[in-house]
């Protein structure tokens, strides 16, 4: 069958009889514009694509610093957001408001913990007096911080509940009547993307962490959006003890993460990174979520298609935010960094050759150089620029078999068949190790089998610096910069 142009905005789709929202109701919550499609049934587009404006799911605004941190109308904005009170109970409240944390705040880390607990649960009309409340005592510690509201879109959740929705009536139509009585839920795997389904903490909060482990900022998410206090300077992130918990002195024990020295940076750097980072992923979203963007060969909406790129995203902001916020080496961030490789892959975006070789990882750094705002960089940057350097202090590490060098510079090591050897520059063999590596998350025999892999295991000390796995925020602000999003 011959393939048909599909559109460059629109989906042609149905919402079965069993939802009662219908076509038209859902089309006004997720802001789709909707037209009859040629052949009959109805076609959608995202409002933004209709009208080819950029996307405004996410709308950043500062309110408050330490000019206007006593004046009660700065805070009145968050008491305008969605209704939040139906998503809480009041059992759940009283139990934050009895937290010794909450009553009895003995550290920095106590009062964070208040606040990121009482700002998701207290009750709507308490939230404006709350920060009033708590605001002022920030800026009193922090006299640079300052107080910003995400006010999140509705149609944002409304895109993410329709993929899911629509995924489910395709895949399992014969439960729909079922659910549609009230008995059961409908099957999508909703608990794989909590942060897109409420918060979206996963996407903002590695903004928090360019630095770790010092921070940059505080949030805190409710249904209509999130607070976020940034600092104005880099605080620390970590307790310095030796194990924060007993059960951490039982845990694999490896030498500990190298720390980086506080940054420096003016007040400004810091906005002008928040506001940079919150257009970038207002854009990502609104990609993402662009139901345009998934279509088969008619024009019909594919669901699977777009759902599967959603649980992608929430899936690499997730692990890159591990990476970072992880304060001690071990290789949990090293297997979360090939976890990364492999979703920037799936997702179309490089390859492991492409995302692990020295002389085109410097060259994505210098580009990246240009991209972040001059204010921004060098806070952006404060872990990425010596995850390059340890990617080429990796490489160094060939140099302990000398054997194995040919006079070129390249590693000699067996061909498959083992009867012979071949030359591989060390850039590539340098990917090949770490893929090796990451193979080994399914066991070493099938390598110990082969007498290429064998040669390349016994080719480097299998040293790896700790500030690699830090390669994996490179890549994703390069992924904001440029997400190239698979089509189906």
């Amino acid at each position: 069958m011959a393939r048909v142009d599909r559109p460059t905005k629109w989906a042609k789709l149905e919402v079965p009889d069993q939802f009662q929202i219908g076509l038209k109701g859902l089309a006004q919550l997720a802001r789709w514009q909707l037209r009859r499609a040629e052949g009959g049934g109805f076609e959608v587009a995202s409002q933004e694509r209709y009208e080819s404006r950029v996307p405004d799911l996410l709308r950043l605004e500062r309110l408050a610093d330490s000019r206007n941190a006593a004046d009660p109308a700065a805070y009145d904005k968050f008491g305008r957001w969605q209704p939040h009170d139906t998503l809480g109970t009041a059992e759940l409240r009283s139990r934050v408001a009895s937290m010794r944390e909450v009553t009895n705040p003995q550290s920095p880390t106590d009062a964070w913990v208040s606040f990121r607990l009482q700002f998701s649960t207290i009750g709507d009309g308490e939230l404006a007096a709350y920060l009033g409340d708590v605001f002022p005592n920030i800026v009193a510690q922090i006299p640079t911080a300052s107080l910003w509201a995400v006010h999140f879109d509705p149609s944002l959740s409304w895109r993410v509940a329709a993929v899911r929705m629509l995924f489910a009536a395709e895949a399992s139509p014969e439960i729909l009547d079922t659910v549609a009585k009230g008995q059961g839920r409908l099957p999508s795997p909703v608990d794989l993307m909590p942060s897109l389904t409420y918060g979206l903490n996963a996407f903002l909060e590695p903004m928090l962490l360019p630095a770790s482990p010092w921070i940059v900022g505080m949030n805190s998410a409710r249904r209509g959006g999130n607070a976020i206090v940034m600092f104005g300077r880099a605080e620390a992130g970590f307790e310095p003890n030796e194990a924060a918990e007993t059960l951490n002195l039982l845990k694999p024990r490896r030498a500990p993460r190298n720390p980086v020295p506080r940054p420096n940076f003016e007040p400004e750097a810091s906005d002008v990174w928040l506001r940079w980072w919150i257009r970038e992923i207002n854009a990502l979203l609104g990609q993402a979520l662009d139901v345009g963007r998934f279509t088969g060969e008619n024009g019909e909406y594919r669901p699977a298609a777009q759902l599967g790129v959603l649980l992608s995203l929430e899936k690499l902001f997730t692990s890159v935010q591990s990476i970072l916020a992880d304060p001690i080496r071990g290789d949990a961030r090293l297997w979360t960094f090939f976890d990364v490789i492999d979703l920037l892959d799936g997702l179309s975006f490089g390859s492991w050759e492409n995302l692990l070789r020295y002389d085109k990882v410097s060259s994505q750094l210098t580009e990246l150089e240009g991209i972040i705002p001059a204010a921004a960089r060098e806070l952006a940057l404060t872990r990425v620029r010596p995850s390059v350097g340890a990617l080429n202090e990796f490489l160094d590490g060939f140099a302990n078999a000398p054997g194995q060098l040919a006079p070129s510079g390249n590693l000699r090591v067996r061909q498959r068949d083992g009867i012979g050897w071949q030359e591989v520059p060390l850039h590539s063999a340098g990917q090949s190790y770490l893929r090796l590596i990451r193979n080994a998350t399914h066991s070493f025999r099938s390598m110990a089998r082969d007498p290429h892999d064998v040669s390349l295991l016994a080719s480097h000390l299998g040293a790896i610096p700790d500030a690699l796995p830090d390669l994996a925020f490179m890549h994703l602000l390069r992924f904001l910069v440029a997400p190239r999003l698979p089509h189906d």
